[in-house]
């Protein structure tokens, strides 16, 4: 046994070897009786948590949290002065640190095997291919799709402001779609879809634990040693396999290494790799999803520094000023969408129904204290918890957390703006501005993954200074990554058996790549066909157009953050008979209009179904009981803006009083969909 390395640390390294060892055994399909028994026993335990313990331990953990930042928050703001006077120790984000350098032998180890952890997360990509079970909501349902029809345009790199890809909505604005100066968009220009979505996964990741982990080690945990360094690795690994929003890039998860090269300038120890960091940071991150407000957060350190040093620090201006014109180049065509007089988006008719001050507060508690569907910090249970037994120890023994409790406060503050948003005090304000609608400024909450585990290293530094500390610290990481391979792996969480309840659907992530877009089956349909697929336009029933985008189809049906209102008003007029039948989905797409989607408001009526009409579709299981018999659609007004054909999930009935006649059905083994093509006469 090596020295300094106790026995139950040994154990529970072994422990967690072995569960990751098992889980990619799972992902290889090997040793069949050992899996099943696996995934019975996990899934059982899992579902009995979930549904039992979880949310309730949730709200009891944030109760104490919340109780001692107050009760801490209080007392610091009392003893200001007697602290200031007794020089008590404080975290300080901006004080310099030790001169022990990042990157000697114990942490080089320490780099290797957070790799080797992110490569075992990252693994079912490599050995299940398009097998893989991926993330559908808001991901597969359209930024793929739309990223693969643009890198093969040819007119991504277009800065031509009125450039449009004629295959959505007759001609859709590059606005509407993920910029062509993306990393991501290049991956798919160089590599097949889906090894560039699977490379995409891996880039992020590896940056987010090795940026995570230089900004933890420099800047937060300033003691020097091996559990301190430990400390850091943990969290840092932690908020790398967090599931972050695939089209997003390194918008959430490339925010540690971009402070980290801030910071650097900040203390006037830049170099060029700083700079470098700054350039990159733009053409592979959305500017309106978190962009806009990591600038404004930098520009407020700036300020800050300004007042501190009565100077300015022209390196940190000339950072900001190279972020800023790399965004302006990277996002030309969003940008120019919201300065050109002619164009008017379909976001300024967002409608919202304002909540009343019980119904937003209860949205702030539940923001603050779970995941949202893209913006994940998966803190509920070991990351609250480590931080509310830190600030009990901190009480207890007098033990600065300045920076922790400030921390949670933002978090706090962010949750409250996310849940006030929609609240009946300020929806006055936000018709009279529709910059308010056009731009979400409660988006600050995309900080919040990051200052997550900030809190949570902080609080695991606390936690370790009591007795039996540096084993608890060693066992709440432990838990806390098997959690993350547990509940947000989608093709881990497939194979064990565990069913989500992420995005309105149980069965949202339970189709794999390879099936949700099924492109033998769509090739049959445009051999069927046979005709130019740029000479016809089709929309999809019950069923995500992105399916047919991905498969080179042209469609009238989009769902995406950014078109134009007009088309919105000229697609209404096919379905403004069935947004008559219900109020639900005329609200959806009167007052958001995102999903521009052919409705059937017979399918919206079945509640077992409406869910998963906007997250994974009706696949062939459900099909053969759903009928939809009194369809009511302007077949004329779909012919006249291109709508030659349609694919639905489900039979149409009434068909030929819809001036439609039926083509044929296309199903195969293969896929889930089986689909009915229908021809607009």
């Amino acid at each position: 046994m090596k020295p300094g390395l106790k026995r139950t640390t040994i154990i529970a390294a072994i422990l967690t070897i072995g569960v990751i060892c098992l889980l990619a055994l799972a992902s290889l399909a090997l040793w069949t009786p050992l899996i099943s028994f696996i995934q019975q026993s996990i899934s059982i335990l899992y579902r009995k948590f979930e549904t039992g313990y979880r949310v309730k331990l949730a709200y009891i953990i944030a109760t104490v949290m919340a109780a001692g930042t107050i009760i801490l928050l209080i007392r610091n703001l009392a003893a200001a002065r007697w602290r200031s006077k007794r020089q008590e120790p404080t975290v300080d984000m901006l004080a310099p640190v030790g001169s022990a350098p990042v990157g000697n032998h114990p942490e080089k180890r320490l780099l290797l095997l957070g790799f080797l952890v992110v490569f075992l997360f990252w693994l079912p990509y490599l050995f299940r291919g398009q097998d893989s079970h991926v993330k559908t909501f808001d991901n597969l349902d359209c930024h793929v799709a739309h990223t693969k029809v643009l890198a093969e345009s040819g007119k991504a790199f277009s800065l031509n402001p009125h450039t449009k890809l004629d295959n959505f909505t007759n001609g859709l604005p590059l606005s509407g779609v993920d910029s062509g100066y993306n990393v991501m968009t290049w991956l798919f220009m160089i590599f097949a879809p889906f090894t560039a979505y699977a490379l995409n996964d891996l880039l992020v990741r590896l940056v987010a634990f090795w940026g995570m982990f230089l900004f933890l080690k420099k800047y937060i945990i300033k003691d020097e040693g091996k559990q301190f360094t430990r400390i850091a690795f943990g969290s840092a690994l932690c908020f790398s396999l967090l599931p972050f929003y695939p089209a997003g890039g390194l918008s959430v998860a490339g925010i540690p290494l971009l402070l980290y090269s801030f910071f650097n300038i900040l203390q006037r120890r830049q170099r060029p790799l700083d700079f470098f960091v700054i350039l990159v940071y733009p053409f592979y991150s959305k500017l309106a999803l978190a962009g806009f407000f990591v600038m404004a957060v930098l520009f407020v350190i700036f300020i800050l520094d300004w007042l501190r040093e009565k100077k300015i620090n022209l390196y940190y201006l000339g950072g900001l000023a190279l972020m800023t014109v790399s965004y302006l180049f990277a996002q030309f065509h969003l940008i120019y969408s919201f300065l050109a007089p002619g164009f008017t988006s379909h976001r300024e008719e967002i409608r919202v129904v304002g909540l009343s001050t019980a119904e937003a507060l209860n949205r702030s508690i539940i923001s603050f204290i779970f995941d949202r569907v893209n913006e994940v910090g998966a803190q509920h249970l070991f990351v609250m918890g480590a931080a509310a037994l830190a600030l009990i120890v901190a009480l207890f023994k007098k033990i600065s957390a300045r920076l922790m409790t400030t921390l949670i406060i933002t978090t706090m503050l962010t949750a409250v703006l996310w849940g006030f948003k929609y609240w009946s005090g300020v929806i006055p304000i936000r018709e009279k501005y529709q910059l308010l609608n056009a731009f979400d400024f409660s988006r600050f909450y995309w900080f919040n993954p990051f200052l997550w585990y900030v809190i949570f290293a902080l609080a695991l530094v606390i936690i370790s200074k009591i007795k039996w500390g540096k084993t608890l610290v060693t066992l709440i990481i432990i838990f806390q990554l098997l959690y993350m391979f547990v509940n947000y792996n989608w093709e881990y969480r497939y194979l064990l058996g565990i069913r989500s309840s992420f995005a309105g659907s149980p069965l949202t992530y339970s189709l794999s790549y390879k099936e949700f877009y099924s492109e033998k089956l769509f090739k049959e349909i445009r051999e069927f066909i046979n005709k130019p697929r740029q000479d016809y336009r089709v929309v999809s029933i019950g069923m995500q157009p992105a399916i047919s985008q991905y498969n080179g189809f042209y469609t009238l049906d989009i769902y995406t953050d950014i078109y134009p209102l007009a088309y919105k008003h000229q697609f209404r007029r096919i379905i403004e008979k069935e947004l008559e039948k219900s109020p639900l989905l005329r609200k959806t797409f009167d007052e958001t209009g995102k999903r521009c989607f052919l409705f059937a408001a017979e399918l919206s009526g079945i509640k077992r179904i409406s869910g998963e009409i906007f997250s994974r579709g009706i696949t062939k299981k459900d099909s053969g009981r759903l009928k939809i018999k009194n369809l009511e659609i302007n077949s004329a007004a779909m012919k006249e803006m291109g709508g030659e054909y349609i694919f639905s999930a489900v039979e149409i009935r009434n068909y030929a009083q819809n001036r439609l006649s039926f083509e044929r059905i296309f199903e195969s083994k293969e896929s889930p969909w089986k689909i009915y093509l229908y021809k607009v006469n």
